[in-house]
């Protein structure tokens, strides 16, 4: 793993910021991974700046995660209850033709 930091500054950026380069080459495999995260922290190591942004994104899929349980189960309601509802439909127009 290789890692690489460097001061950046766009043209319509207000200031530098600090772009760091992550490179990781695993054993089976012929070209290096690169990951990019550009940051104003400049206080924090680029190796813990990875970890975080790693976390984050652990903690981003899994709030994405419980947002499709909650869709499902709204649909599941709503759908049962409309099965619920057609059901008594039909029950009543079948109570009302005998």
């Amino acid at each position: 793993m290789h890692q690489f930091e460097l001061d950046y500054h766009a043209k319509t950026w207000s200031k530098p910021y600090q772009v760091v380069v992550q490179s990781v080459r695993t054993s089976t495999e012929l070209l290096y991974q690169h990951e990019f995260v550009i940051t104003n922290l400049n206080t924090v190591r680029s190796a813990e700046l990875f970890t975080t942004y790693h976390q984050l994104g652990v903690v981003e899929n899994s709030i994405k995660e419980a947002k499709l349980v909650f869709l499902w189960i709204k649909l599941i309601t709503i759908a049962s209850w409309l099965i619920r509802s057609a059901c008594c439909l039909v029950r009543s127009q079948y109570c009302l033709s005998f």
